[in-house]
């Protein structure tokens, strides 16, 4: 009885001196979420920079879908030739030939390549008398 009593003392004592970490298991920790960080993140960026992309692609696809319906609502026809819409930057048009739309909201025909980053991302001929992308993402 008497030795129980000792191993439980002991057990009891060492349990009380351990209020932190040591160094060692510190530094172990640190060197653990340095070398996860270091294999996640750059994941990460590529994730963002995707999905940004898709994002303003999908607003260049809006946009120009968009383009009858201002001519119709202004009463003004539009020519599109690559370089008279606003796109984000890094982005840009190919026309082959200027895409008009009257101004009745009608488009007669073109061929449109939206580029990024010197990358093609989508070329579409577009069909009157609306002249749609269909993009699926």
């Amino acid at each position: 009885m008497l030795m129980v009593g000792k191993v439980w003392m002991l057990m009891s004592d060492s349990c009380r001196k351990s209020k932190g970490f040591t160094l060692l298991e510190l530094m172990v920790v640190l060197g653990l979420v340095t070398v996860v960080s270091a294999v996640v993140f750059p994941g990460l960026l590529r994730l963002y920079e995707s999905v940004s992309g898709a994002i303003e692609l999908e607003e260049i696809v809006m946009e120009i879908n968009g383009l009858g319906r201002k001519s119709f609502e202004s009463g003004q026809g539009f020519r599109l030739n690559g370089r008279n819409l606003p796109l984000p930057e890094g982005w840009r048009l190919e026309v082959r030939k200027p895409v008009v739309y009257t101004a009745s909201g009608v488009c007669r025909g073109g061929t449109v390549s939206i580029i990024r980053d010197n990358e093609l991302q989508l070329s579409q001929r577009l069909s009157p008398p609306y002249c749609q992308i269909n993009h699926e993402s």
